[in-house]
């Protein structure tokens, strides 16, 4: 039964013990959130290393240089475009365009446009041979 008292909700039977379904979930939740903390903090570290070596070869080369005053480059996250991008892959296609364009086929010029980035990124392509701007036979 689910009693609700003073804005909480109570989630155990009228016997005082808590449903099983409930503590399994949460128990699973606890121990997915806890990896992904793991992950983050070993990726974080991996990161750290990265850019203080990135730093003392820069100060090989520029000894004065003040590296605390370059700022930090925003970068989306994986599956983000950056600000106006879908629009402008959008409307170069509409421009490029030899006839109308369906919204599938204007989807795929977004999806292929954002993931060529993200495998550039990435540092592997999977399409060796299409155009770096994710042009196909059809002209989109």
């Amino acid at each position: 039964m689910f009693r609700a008292m003073s804005n909480e909700l109570v989630l155990h039977d009228d016997s005082g013990k808590a449903f099983p379904h409930v503590v399994t979930a949460l128990i699973a939740k606890r121990a997915e959130l806890a990896g992904q903390i793991e992950h983050a903090q070993g990726e974080v570290k991996r990161l750290t290393i990265a850019l203080d070596h990135v730093e003392e070869t820069l100060r090989l080369f520029a000894p004065d240089i003040d590296v605390a005053a370059i700022s930090p480059r925003p970068v989306p996250p994986a599956h983000q475009a950056f600000r106006g991008e879908v629009s402008r892959i959008i409307l170069e296609s509409l421009r490029t365009a030899t006839g109308p364009l369906s919204t599938v086929q204007l989807t795929s010029r977004v999806m292929r446009e954002t993931a060529w980035r993200c495998r550039k990124n990435a540092g592997a392509r999977s399409d060796q041979s299409a155009d770096p701007r994710g042009r196909t036979q059809d002209g989109i």
